[in-house]
């Protein structure tokens, strides 16, 4: 079983203005001791087992963002850089049809804080793992309302 994370890294820059704007949404800007959101999910991926390249779909604006963040955490991705926002459906389907028939897709937010890595990766390998056969796995928080 090969993992395959597919992280989606667009956004509009509207949910932690002023300091997020079109130009540099959240997910970019230096927010936890130096580091930016889409840093630390590129950094989360090295704790998965069995990982394989990763696809990251973001915008043509932030491809510059993109690319210098890879090289800096020397990963080495897939990058699809949409023209304009196509949003999360068209970029999972997109990240799927680009992907072999056995990865097992991990769909990851480029703008989520996860304070225990190790954790989540030992969640996610024991989750796929168990996993049955076409079934597909939620993470996140019980919503409440």
């Amino acid at each position: 079983m090969s993992i395959k994370p597919i992280i989606l890294c667009g956004g509009s820059g509207q949910r932690l203005w002023p300091e997020s704007r079109k130009k540099l949404p959240k997910q970019f800007i230096n927010l936890l001791n130096d580091k930016t959101l889409f840093e630390l999910t590129l950094s989360r991926i090295k704790f998965l087992k069995n990982c394989i390249q990763p696809i990251i779909v973001t915008n043509e604006e932030y491809r510059f963002y993109v690319t210098n963040s890879l090289k800096k955490y020397a990963v080495n991705a897939m990058c699809i850089n949409e023209p304009s926002s196509k949003n999360t459906t068209a970029a999972i389907y997109l990240s799927a049809k680009l992907s072999e028939p056995n990865d097992e897709l991990l769909i990851m937010p480029s703008d989520h804080f996860i304070r225990e890595e190790k954790l989540f990766s030992k969640i996610v390998a024991k989750s796929y793992e168990e996993k049955m056969y076409d079934q597909l796995i939620v993470f996140g928080v019980e919503p409440k309302s």
